[in-house]
């Protein structure tokens, strides 16, 4: 029942250095296959088609947010106070009306999306999809570490493994981090809760 292939201690089990040492590997292989897919391959990039348009504009308009001088943020107030003018309160829906997309697509992707943009001190850019699709493969190789490990813990290391193997080569998990679509980011927090809760 031992592996050789990882470090062993005098009980014949696995170490922790090999554990971390396997999910390493396990996560380097499903980078590499969901960054060769993204950005290496010649299928047609679907980044912003079907749903994620609304994903896309409502990142946009959170962003824009930024563009607000500081008393729209006293203004608010004052309007959720009752005390703003009537001239206020119409501004204030004025500039609110662009954050439409948000309330149909809810805050905590297009804020993924935006917060994408972080390690490359650059503002939000709708067109730019390389930095998303980049910290999406980067999610769902973790997600393929989350799901071995959650395997183990649940079941035994063989189980594990082979949950780490089909996660890193399942082809929706491979095709949805070229979409800004909520599936990789959903999934990644599923298991990352799951692991947690474990």
């Amino acid at each position: 029942d031992s592996e050789p292939f990882l470090p062993q201690d005098d009980k014949g089990d696995i170490s922790k250095e090999g554990i971390r040492g396997a999910l390493f590997w396990l996560f380097a292989i499903a980078l590499l296959i969901r960054l060769w897919f993204c950005f290496f391959h010649s299928h047609v990039n679907a980044y912003a088609g079907f749903d994620a348009v609304g994903y896309i504009n409502a990142a946009k308009a959170i962003f824009e947010l930024n563009t607000l001088p500081a008393s729209f943020a006293k203004d608010c107030l004052a309007t959720l106070t009752g005390s703003a003018s009537a001239l206020t309160v119409t501004g204030i829906h004025d500039k609110l009306i662009a954050l439409e997309p948000v309330m149909l697509s809810g805050p905590s992707y297009p804020i993924f999306l935006i917060l994408t943009n972080i390690l490359t001190i650059s503002p939000y850019d709708p067109a730019d999809w390389v930095k998303p699709v980049a910290a999406q493969c980067m999610i769902s190789a973790v997600t393929v570490v989350f799901i071995a490990a959650i395997g183990r813990q649940l079941f035994d290391r063989k189980t594990g493994a082979m949950a780490g193997a089909i996660a890193t080569i399942y082809p929706p998990f491979i095709i949805n981090c070229g979409r800004a679509c909520t599936e990789t980011f959903a999934v990644f927090l599923l298991c990352l809760f799951s692991y947690i809760f474990l």
